[in-house]
This record gives structure tokens, C-alpha cells and sequence, in this order.
């Protein structure tokens, strides 16, 4: 089994049939559904970010206005999932079993949602307050990321042009992007003096999982995540591999026992910042490989 591009004159002539065109809108909405519900998967850990950030105290305006931003987004891309978006081009969901995922998810974002605007509206964050955020936000994130598993798997089942291990590799490097914000999210909490010890242990676990599962994104991993399929996708992932070596040596140290200052802040969210977006753009990449016997 090999991966190649997709060659224009060849993907021009198969859309000149029906049944190819059909399939070639079925790939692009489970595509696009894979991008949404990896997104929500990451804000569900950016909004517990910048609520703590906002709770130290740091750069406390700027990121007011961007946890507003993150939660109508949050709420506008919930809605495209469940019921479709016309200016997107995307239909109401009709899996039962994608649906069920989605479901739980909604119920319980009403709570997490509530918890968040009252950041918004001046609530006081002791660490209290804040590490119950956190569990909030955890709760999601794994509803959120049984979601995007769910569209992934469902859709690399169903679709013959989207291979399982396409599907579950693509939805791996979305997972990346989320733990990004988790770990940004995680170095806050411990320079906040919230459950340090407990945070510190949880950072290790996910610095440690996230550079392993870097490596696997590019080497591959049988039967879970493919190679890197084309060199474009292999060189913006080991760009992201160079990009994390200065964030995960102060986070190492971190988790280590070591403190947290505002400039570290700046210096590992802007490390995760640029691996996240690299992440990106290798996940949309993915979508012009095809896979041949």
C-alpha cells in the first residue's frame, strides 16, 4: 500500500462522473466535521487557559477577549455539528451513533458554559475555583475527544476514500493541537499554586505522550497512525518536532519541581502557538492524499 497526491487531471475526470462526485462530497463533509469536532476538542482546554490566565492575573483583558471569542465559536461550531451550516456547505448530522456522542456533549455544556461567563463577568478565581473549572473542562474534553473519535471512525469505516487509518491519523494530529492548549493549560495551574502536585504530574504525562505521539505522526505506528504520507506532511511535522524542543526543556523543568514566571508563560505559549499551527497545517494536507494498492 502506497500514498501519492491526488493529480489534478485525475481528480477533474473522476468528478465528470455522478457516483465519484459523490463520494468526493461525502470525503469533504467527513473532512470538515473531523476539523470541527478537533477544534472543539481544543477549545474545550484553551477556554480553562485563559480563565486561568485571567485568574493570575496575566495579560487579563487580552485574554477576556479572547475567551469571549473561544466560547461563541464553541457554541457556532456545536451548532453546525448537530444541525448543519448552509454557509459552510455542511448538513445536519444523521449518524446515530456520531449523534449520541454529540448529545452528551451538549448536555454538559450549559455547566462548563455558565462557569466560563461568570469568568467573563468578574467571578472571583481562588484556586478552588479554578481547579474546579478544570475538572469541568476535562469532563469535556473527554466527551469532546469521544466525538471526534466517534466521526472518525464512523467515516473511516463508511467512506472508501477515506481509509480508517487516514481517518484515525488525522484525528491523532488533531488531538496534538489539543494538547497544546492542555499543556499551556496545565503549566498555569501549577504556577498558580493550583494543586501543584497533582499538576505537575499530570504536565509530565502529557508533554511526555504528546512528543511520543509527534514521533509516531512522522515514523507511523502499525495498525493506529500512518507515516507522514508526502514530504510536505513530513517536513511541517518535524518542523514542529524542532519548534517543541525549547517549550518541552522549560516544561521538563516545570513539572520537575521548577517555578513559572510570565515571561516562561510567553515563551512556552508561543512555542506551543507555532508547533499548534504547524499541526494544522499538516492535518490539512492529509485531505490531498490518496491511498493506492
Amino acid at each position: 500500500m502506497r500514498f501519492s497526491r491526488i493529480h489534478p487531471f485525475v481528480l477533474v475526470a473522476a468528478l465528470l462522473s455522478f457516483p465519484a462526485l459523490s463520494r468526493a462530497q461525502d470525503s469533504e463533509a467527513a473532512y470538515m466535521r473531523l476539523d470541527l469536532a478537533s477544534e472543539l476538542r481544543a477549545d474545550t482546554q484553551k477556554m480553562a487557559r485563559l480563565a486561568c490566565y485571567i485568574g493570575a492575573g496575566f495579560h487579563a483583558q487580552e485574554h477576556r477577549a479572547m475567551l469571549q471569542e473561544t466560547l461563541d465559536q464553541f457554541e457556532t461550531v456545536l451548532h453546525a455539528l448537530q444541525n448543519g451550516d448552509v454557509a459552510r456547505g455542511l448538513g445536519a448530522e444523521t449518524n446515530a451513533r456520531i449523534l449520541s456522542a454529540m448529545g452528551e456533549l451538549a448536555h454538559d455544556w450549559p455547566v462548563y458554559s455558565a462557569r466560563l461567563h461568570a469568568v467573563l463577568n468578574g467571578a472571583d478565581l481562588s484556586p478552588s475555583g479554578v481547579a474546579a473549572l478544570d475538572l469541568e473542562s476535562l469532563s469535556m474534553l473527554e466527551k469532546a475527544d469521544t466525538l471526534s473519535n466517534r466521526i472518525a471512525n464512523v467515516n473511516g469505516e463508511a467512506l472508501e476514500n477515506l481509509p480508517l487509518i487516514m481517518s484515525l491519523s488525522i484525528d491523532m494530529a488533531g488531538r496534538q493541537v489539543m494538547r497544546t492548549e492542555k499543556i499551556a493549560k496545565e503549566a498555569c495551574l501549577i504556577g498558580s499554586g493550583v494543586e501543584a502536585a497533582q499538576n505537575r504530574q499530570a504536565l509530565e504525562r502529557t508533554v511526555k505522550v504528546f512528543g511520543n505521539t509527534l514521533d509516531a505522526l512522522i515514523e507511523g505506528y502499525p495498525g493506529l497512525i500512518v507515516r507522514a504520507p508526502s514530504l510536505e506532511i513530513k517536513s511541517l511535522l518535524e518542523d514542529a518536532r524542532q519548534i517543541w524542543a525549547a517549550p518541552a526543556a522549560a516544561l521538563v523543568s516545570l513539572y520537575s519541581g521548577g517555578e513559572i514566571s510570565d515571561g516562561d508563560r510567553m515563551t512556552i505559549g508561543a512555542g506551543l502557538e507555532q508547533v499548534a499551527a504547524k499541526l494544522r497545517e499538516a492535518a490539512a494536507l492529509y485531505r490531498e492524499i490518496e491511498m493506492e494498492e
